[in-house]
């Protein structure tokens, strides 16, 4: 049974995702702003957190940004404001996937149940990612040497699926799919702000690997010999 925060200050959204979750078998633990959110969030951990954007106190994207630093929980926005640039700053803020409201509670379940197994524990062995870098699957962490660093679950899969087969040309299509499901329907630039953070994250002339863009089609990592 998964453990889930869920922040919105509607009392009515509040309760029916709750009913939702709960009827889908989660434990759900309520927070109505920021601050809420932040102290629950330190409090105990989560397996999830399904997190509204307008907040008061401080809004959703901040409460993400705040966890980012040290949690790699998998984080779930909805929100009222579903064009493309509002979804882009709530990826860039750390989250991991993006429901408009209104929306129908069997996609919230659904989206939340595919985000919980995309996170979950991976019995496959740890990617070696160029001569410094290793990723541990099961724990969504990569070690450098013996220090963790923690990313978040989105960045951690693409990281993972573009690493387990170098040289490997993806396509934007085939890395949303696979990272962000079928049903996904954002811009591809979603790819594009993902692979920016990863370079940011570990740099690639320090770390021995690239990832490389091809033109109009998509992306490969390369290891340095």
């Amino acid at each position: 049974m998964s453990r889930l925060l869920v922040v919105d200050d509607d009392p009515h959204i509040l309760e029916l995702v709750t009913l939702s979750l709960t009827a889908a078998g989660h434990q759900v633990v309520q927070a109505a702003t920021g601050p809420q959110a932040l102290e629950a969030a330190a409090a105990e951990s989560f397996d999830l957190v399904v997190l509204d954007v307008l907040l008061p106190g401080f809004d959703g994207r901040e409460v993400c940004r705040r966890l980012r630093k040290t949690s790699n929980v998998p984080i779930l926005m909805l929100t009222a404001l579903g064009e493309i640039h509002q979804k882009l700053r709530g990826f860039d803020a750390g989250a991991d996937d993006y429901l408009p409201k209104p929306f129908e509670t069997v996609e919230l379940v659904a989206r939340v149940k595919a985000l919980l197994k995309r996170s979950g524990a991976n019995a496959e062995a740890p990617v070696t990612l160029g001569p410094r870098l290793r990723l541990d699957t099961a724990n969504l962490v990569v070690f450098e040497g013996d220090k963790p660093h923690k990313v978040p679950a989105r960045e951690f899969q693409l990281l993972e699926k573009l690493a387990r087969s170098p040289g490997r040309l993806f396509t934007r299509e085939q890395l949303l799919d696979t990272i962000w499901g079928s049903d996904y329907t954002g811009s591809d630039r979603t790819v594009d702000v993902y692979i920016n953070r990863l370079r940011t994250r570990f740099d690639e002339d320090t770390y021995g690997y690239r990832i490389t863009p091809v033109r109009g089609v998509g992306y490969r990592l390369e290891v340095a010999p």
